[in-house]
């Protein structure tokens, strides 16, 4: 099984969408929005960037074959005095492949790309309840900066996150050593 990274195409929207939704509906409890609303609309947010082709916002997919199996998005930041950060958002890889390091080997290769584009900070939140995603991405360099409580709510229930960040100095630093 040889599994590939790369940025995802126009071509390959239908099959984002479709492993967006399953993640969204797999883990309602990780994501800041839900399977129902995401559902519903007739193309989702990254679908529509995804077709634009914005070098600021793209997300970097993991392939067995043909096969989409995991996705990572990144956001830069537009304001001008912030164009050096950029979130890292929608990360997920089917169940399937878990315990393969897939989810780190598509981590490190949305790094590669923010850095190639001249990002020196990339940041994230990740669900408390989510112990294997913050063991990933303290793998792929990334450090706690800060807790917030309550921050998904989902019914009646709160979701706590970790606020992580990872430096582009730092992170080469560490690659060359």
């Amino acid at each position: 099984m040889e599994i590939s990274f790369r940025r995802l195409l126009p071509a390959d929207a239908p099959a984002y969408r479709s492993l967006r939704l399953t993640c969204l509906r797999e883990f309602p409890n990780q994501f800041g929005t839900d399977y129902a609303s995401q559902l519903a609309l007739p193309k989702l947010h990254m679908e529509s960037q995804i077709a634009s082709a914005n070098p600021d916002v793209f997300l970097v997919g993991a392939f067995d074959q043909e096969e989409l199996i995991g996705i990572a998005g990144l956001t830069r930041d537009t304001a001008p005095h912030r164009r050096h950060i950029a979130q890292v958002i929608q990360v997920y890889v089917q169940a399937d492949y878990s315990g393969r390091r897939v989810g780190l080997r598509m981590m490190q290769a949305l790094i590669a790309e923010a850095w190639h584009l001249g990002l020196e900070q990339l940041q994230l939140e990740v669900v408390t309840s989510s112990p294997h995603a913050i063991y990933m991405y303290g793998q792929a360099g990334f450090e706690q900066i800060g807790f917030h409580p309550n921050y998904l709510k989902i019914g009646d229930r709160y979701e706590d996150a970790l606020l992580m960040v990872l430096f582009r100095a730092k992170n080469l630093t560490a690659t060359a050593s």
